[in-house]
Parts: C-alpha cells; sequence; structure tokens
C-alpha cells in the first residue's frame, strides 16, 4: 500500500502574497494556479510552471495563532539557510544574469559541480532556491527520479 503520494504543493513562507505573486509571475515567469480566500487572513494562493502541473508553490503567510509565534520566528530564520526548491535551467549563466538584471538577490553566482552549474538566490522574503544547470549525467539520474525509476 502507498502511504505517501508525490508533492502536489510546497510551502513557500512569505509575508505579502501580493508581492511574492508579483515575483513569482513577473520575475520567474511561473504562472498563477490557485487563489482562494477561504476566509479573512486564509488565502491559498498558488504557483508553478506552465504546462507543469504539480508540484505547486503555495504562497502562504504563516498563522501566528497555529502555529505560535516562537515557532514562526525560527523559520524565518532558516528560511535563507535552507533551499526551499531547486529551480532546473538550461543555461544557469543566462538565467543569473537575467535574474541579477530584474534585481533579485543572489547568495551565490554561478558554480560548476560535479552535477552542473549552481547559483543560490533569495525571493524577497529571504527563502532561498538553487538555479540549477545539470550535467548530461546528473540530468539523467534527475529524469529518473522524477519518473519514479531511481532506486
Amino acid at each position: 500500500m502507498r502511504l505517501i503520494a508525490p508533492h502536489a504543493l510546497i510551502s513557500v513562507l512569505v509575508e505579502n502574497q501580493e508581492e511574492a505573486l508579483h515575483f513569482y509571475s513577473c520575475i520567474l515567469g511561473l504562472e498563477k494556479r490557485n487563489d482562494i480566500t477561504f476566509s479573512p487572513g486564509r488565502r491559498l494562493l498558488t504557483v508553478a510552471f506552465q504546462g507543469q502541473s504539480r508540484p505547486e508553490l503555495a504562497l502562504a503567510v504563516p498563522d501566528v495563532s497555529f502555529y505560535g509565534e516562537a515557532y514562526l520566528r525560527s523559520l524565518r530564520e532558516q528560511r535563507s539557510h535552507t533551499l526551499s526548491s531547486v529551480f532546473v535551467t538550461h543555461d544557469c549563466a543566462e538565467t543569473y544574469a537575467h535574474l541579477l538584471d530584474c534585481g533579485v538577490t543572489f547568495l551565490s553566482s554561478p558554480t560548476r559541480h560535479l552535477y552542473g552549474m549552481e547559483a543560490l538566490f533569495l525571493d524577497p522574503d529571504g527563502n532561498a532556491f538553487s538555479l540549477l544547470e545539470t550535467t548530461t549525467g546528473a540530468r539523467s539520474l534527475f529524469k529518473n527520479i522524477f519518473m519514479g525509476t531511481a532506486a
């Protein structure tokens, strides 16, 4: 019996959903998928790449009454030290230059690794992401993982 299904939503903690939507849609090129207000302060706002069914990124404003201020403070402090997600690109240097021109803050410029060329960047809320151009060998490994055939 399968207990866990593939990711559907990945939460990205943000302070202002409209500002986050602008960054993820206008700067990174993702499209808005869902925008549902359940009640005041309870809004499901998701984005994803065009043509990609999942996962979607949920641009979530955390509920202090649910999580508590101390836990949320801890999460906010960890944001730039933990990768939220990896965005794959065909040309890391070109994408880096474009995003830099758009005002995106980078923690590192494109650096060559065994698995490919990678640069780390922050969203406006301090969430860290990897921008990755994979090597041919790593690309086939990622394909196997995404297709569910990796051991």
